[in-house]
């Protein structure tokens, strides 16, 4: 006689439902970076940002009056940056790659009679070969500093390549970040595309 119950037979036969909630393995979560990391990151991409469009601003006008392309291109840059900034923050897993990209820009430092090339959020740490009339030599930097400078044909009797390591820790850390996100993706791919919570 059925009473519209389910049997004990039939419950426990039944596969349990997949929750779309349901927390990564540990060995995925182990790959996700700590969150202090994410949130210096944002702190450093959001506040940088914010300095390097206010400097960007205070030289949109050439000292002839014209308009400067390069303070303008920075507008811009650093426009995208607080938006990149907010969403490291908010640990929206979509936001990493850009961010990445964002910060792969800062990486090179380029300083020669051809090229000049420097680019900056927040903060950088230089290491660069300079060769000055005395000599090849050295040269290690850090400095708290947001801009954007790029010129052709600057006359010169010093140059320097490098690189920027806190940019290279930035591209990093969000490249985990964006693994880790790939990763529970891949073990949850019935989960909803985007919540804006933190994947670390």
């Amino acid at each position: 006689r059925s009473t519209g119950r389910p049997s004990l037979s039939r419950a426990l036969q039944s596969k349990p439902r997949a929750s779309r909630w349901a927390p990564v393995s540990s060995n995925v979560r182990g790959r996700c970076v700590n969150t202090w990391q994410r949130r210096v990151l944002g702190i450093l991409t959001l506040g940088g940002s914010s300095i390097g469009m206010l400097n960007a601003s205070n030289q949109l006008s050439n000292a002839d009056g014209s308009l400067n392309l390069v303070a303008s291109a920075g507008l811009l840059v650093f426009a995208w940056g607080l938006f990149c900034g907010t969403r490291i923050l908010e640990g929206a897993a979509k936001s990493f790659a850009t961010s990445t990209l964002f910060w792969l820009l800062q990486v090179p430092l380029v300083q020669t009679a051809a090229v000049s090339y420097l680019f900056t959020s927040g903060a950088y740490g230089a290491v660069s070969i300079v060769l000055d009339p005395a000599g090849p030599r050295l040269n290690f930097q850090l400095q708290i500093a947001s801009g954007l400078h790029f010129a052709l044909g600057s006359p010169t009797d010093v140059s320097a390549i490098g690189i920027n390591w806190l940019a290279l820790w930035a591209v990093v850390v969000l490249g985990m970040n964006l693994r880790a996100a790939s990763s529970n993706k891949a073990l949850d791919p019935d989960a909803p595309p985007e919540r804006g919570a933190p994947v670390s």
